[in-house]
């Protein structure tokens, strides 16, 4: 890894302070911008792994079409895009840098499943993000726990938006869009689909996850029943998932506001665990400042 300390300023106002994630086809640093010292920014860097140059050149123009639709995006739990460039041959998109925990950090952490209420809220929150987006036709297609953000004040923040992705390079078995195990059917090979219903997909696909700790990325697209394993699972919650994660999506929910339907009403059934000082996910990020104890 090149020493951040050499790295030239980038655009010529970001310079690096340190990597905050490594990943197979980026690197995520934190920044700080020359001419506002106190701003911190969160700056993905892609190598356009292209072999021929007319490649590269139209996957950035592909990149800039979309990326140009979430720099002007408002919502408050939303992380800004700010702005994105390409430089030396590669791509920068930068993000305001909000301090936290990802959600994949606190399942390998935690080890435990969440409760069916804090996964009906988040998926209630994370759902109206998503509505937002698809009103202005925008589909998030990368939703996962890595994008999803829980703040030290406990708030809920989605990020990155998969955006990334549109530039690396992809498999033919793993899906065009998004990761893979939370990338819907339709999204993997050359005819790939997108659709509102494939964001319906993924977030099903999470709240299963943070149900049962069952590994999507290496189950190869079986998702195997909540209620076996983990049987204290109601059977509506069970058919809240199945009805999100069909193969095909013609049964599946088409778009985030018919499953945010259903999720209301098995939602108003469930006890709250907040009281009225904090919420379940203040308390969560309380905990997660706390040294780890198994």
């Amino acid at each position: 890894m090149d020493s951040i300390i050499s790295r030239p300023i980038l655009l010529g106002e970001y310079k690096l302070l340190k990597v905050l994630q490594k990943l197979s086809y980026s690197t995520v640093y934190l920044a700080t911008s020359l001419h506002c010292p106190s701003m911190r920014w969160a700056i993905k860097e892609i190598f356009l792994d292209f072999d021929k140059p007319e490649d590269r050149l139209e996957a950035f123009k592909h990149f800039e079409r979309i990326a140009k639709k979430y720099v002007k995006l408002d919502h408050p739990l939303l992380v800004p895009l700010s702005n994105f460039f390409y430089e030396n041959n590669y791509e920068y998109i930068v993000f305001e840098f909000i301090p936290g925990h990802r959600l994949q950090e606190i399942l390998d952490l935690r080890k435990k499943p969440f409760t069916e209420y804090q996964v009906l809220d988040l998926a209630y929150q994370t759902g109206n993000v998503l509505d937002f987006l698809h009103v202005r036709d925008i589909i998030f297609h990368d939703l996962n726990p890595s994008n999803i953000i829980i703040t030290p004040d406990g708030s809920l923040k989605l990020t990155d938006y998969g955006l990334g992705k549109i530039l690396a390079r992809n498999e033919p078995n793993q899906p065009k869009w998004g990761t893979i195990g939370y990338g819907a059917p339709e999204q993997i090979g050359k005819d790939a689909l997108l659709t509102e219903s494939c964001d319906v997909y993924a977030l099903g696909v999470v709240m299963h996850q943070m149900l049962t700790f069952w590994e999507p990325s290496v189950s190869k697209g079986v998702i195997p029943p909540v209620r076996k394993l983990n049987p204290e699972i109601s059977e509506d919650m069970e058919m809240l998932i199945v009805n999100a994660t069909y193969h095909d999506p013609a049964l599946r929910y088409p778009t985030i506001q018919a499953f945010m339907k259903d999720l209301q009403k098995i939602l108003k059934m469930k006890p709250t665990v907040d009281d009225q000082k904090e919420t379940w996910l203040q308390k969560l990020a309380r905990d997660i400042s706390k040294p780890f104890t198994p």
